[in-house]
């Protein structure tokens, strides 16, 4: 049943030609709630740490796994056909744009859920509404506005590999029929566009946001069709929001393999993608699992990536041997949005499950973490949940805080609300 709109709140001042998906008429509530959560400074500073360390750490253990056969798993071949793309990346990023999801336990302490980065979504809540709410609810607002998502493209722009170009393609793709893709990619679109446009207003670039469809992939480079042809042999950088485990089965109407081709392309340096290939293993959940193994095992990590390891990752396992008599988690390795995600009790008994057959890759389990539920108000009033964390990391430093609730639930899903972030002068 769909509940009445409170009138009067900060959501009004939302622009939803930036962030459209606020309400729908098929839902009982708008996403986000109608109040904010206070977030200390030592509580975002911590989180901001914590996340860049973890992909600082995690990270290098990516390289080594591209170069060291003897790793006790093989992480690189769950997505076999990306494995030679992935060995061959030699960006310098695992990933450019990151964003790492925490829940916090009983002690307070992050706990990483896990990466995603590969296409992390978002980042309207976190860079733009966050900022509307900050300034509705407490008056003002220090927060960042996304102009640090420009990093990876200008990090480019200043390589020695633009130094001469005479003209550079910056293209933006997603999936325009997926609502929430299309809006992260064009709000990073804007932002680039605008930072780039101000600073390197001598440089002869062109940008364009094309959906997925109006991509031409040619053996000598991308463009789009309303981009000249005559352009593909210049340099171009394509941030494509359209997973990597989709990507690597993409095909044309007559069967050519244009998203591996797209791969080939980028390891080829004929053009650059945010985010690189290799950010796949970041991705991938089974790597906690390795770097919990190193951590028990004391092999890989130094003493303060130790430190950091016992401290933020979730004990992680490819089996359930280690988790017998406790309650844990199974999730799949690329699972999005809590699919597939099923709550196994001390006893075995199964108290949560979530199913989506178009999952079907391998699994990893987590000793499941208590966390502490909190209060909301949303348009059906108070409502009581599960917090979920996030951070984004840029170019390995990180950027600003997002946070969601689970009503009534221990998995954070597609129902989840949207809290806004407010700024604590403590």
């Amino acid at each position: 049943m769909r509940n009445p709109r409170k009138p009067g709140t900060w959501m009004e001042k939302i622009n939803t030609n930036i962030m459209p998906y606020v309400d729908n008429p098929k839902w009982e509530n708008r996403y986000p709630t109608t109040d904010g959560y206070p977030m200390t400074k030592k509580d975002k500073k911590d989180l901001q740490q914590t996340s860049e360390n973890i992909v600082k750490a995690l990270s290098r253990l990516v390289e080594a796994l591209k170069s060291n056969d003897k790793m006790p798993f093989d992480l690189l071949n769950m997505t076999e056909k990306l494995t030679p793309y992935i060995i061959e990346d030699n960006s310098p990023f695992v990933s450019n744009i990151a964003r790492l999801d925490f829940v916090k336990d009983k002690n307070g302490t992050y706990k990483l859920v896990e990466i995603n980065a590969d296409t992390p979504c978002g980042i309207p809540e976190t860079f733009y509404a966050n900022k509307i709410a900050e300034q509705e609810i407490i008056g003002h607002s220090n927060r960042s506005d996304g102009s640090e998502l420009a990093k990876p493209f200008t990090d480019l722009l200043d390589s020695e590999a633009y130094k001469n170009a005479e003209e550079i393609n910056i293209i933006f793709t997603a999936a325009g029929k997926y609502e929430e893709d299309w809006t992260n990619t064009k709000y990073i679109y804007q932002k680039v566009s605008d930072v780039i446009s101000e600073k390197y207003f001598y440089l002869n670039v062109k940008f364009a946001l094309a959906d997925l469809s109006e991509l031409i992939i040619h053996d000598n480079g991308v463009s789009v069709k309303f981009i000249p042809q005559d352009n593909i042999n210049k340099k171009t950088i394509l941030y494509r929001l359209h997973p990597l485990e989709l990507l690597m089965d993409d095909e044309s109407t007559d069967g050519y393999p244009v998203g591996l081709k797209l791969l080939e392309l980028a390891n080829a340096k004929i053009i650059d993608m945010v985010n690189p290939v290799k950010s796949i293993v970041l991705q991938n959940k089974a790597l906690m699992a390795l770097a919990w193994y190193l951590y028990q095992h004391h092999l890989f990590w130094n003493e303060q990536e130790e430190q950091l390891i016992e401290k933020h990752i979730i004990p992680t396992y490819l089996s359930t041997d280690s988790l017998k008599g406790k309650k844990f988690i199974q999730k799949p390795i690329f699972g999005r949005e809590g699919n597939n995600i099923i709550i196994i009790e001390p006893d075995g008994e199964t108290s949560y499950q979530i199913d989506d057959d178009n999952e079907d890759c391998d699994k990893i389990y987590q000793e499941f973490i208590e966390s502490k539920e909190g209060t909301q108000i949303s348009d059906a009033g108070n409502v009581k949940g599960c917090y979920t964390f996030s951070c984004f990391v840029i170019n390995n430093e990180a950027s600003e805080t997002f946070l969601r609730m689970e009503p009534d639930g221990e998995i954070t899903g597609a129902d989840a609300y949207f809290v806004p972030l407010l700024e604590n002068i403590l």
